[in-house]
């Protein structure tokens, strides 16, 4: 699935409904094409109600996902615990002080 976003405020999300629940096993980010528009780092989300929330938290952190340091280059993450859900947030917490929020986003899982 791809989706794309572009805004510069803070409390701004990126919501994507996989159509019904699906094991989520990666995420990858990219910038806005031709642009100083990309993400540094952000949060991911997930629920199977769009209504109540969860924080996806990896072993040994928070669950805080750097990301990327130009439009161009795709930062792949691997989930080293699969979520089951059927809605995905991406939550942006910092971007190119140069630009806006500005980004391209691919999961990647199977339909559970």
């Amino acid at each position: 699935m791809l989706a794309g976003l572009r805004r510069a405020t803070l409390h701004q999300w990126l919501e994507v409904d996989l159509g019904g629940r699906t094991r989520i096993t990666a995420a990858a980010t990219q910038g806005r094409y031709g642009s100083s528009d990309w993400l540094m780092s952000y949060l991911l989300m997930f629920s199977d109600t769009g209504n109540n929330w969860k924080q996806y938290r990896q072993e040994d952190s928070i669950g805080l996902f750097s990301s990327n340091s130009n439009a161009d280059s795709v930062v792949q993450h691997t989930q080293q615990q699969p979520v089951l859900a059927r809605y995905l947030r991406l939550v942006p917490l910092e971007w190119n002080p140069s630009g806006r929020i500005g980004l391209r986003l691919e999961t990647y899982g199977c339909p559970y």
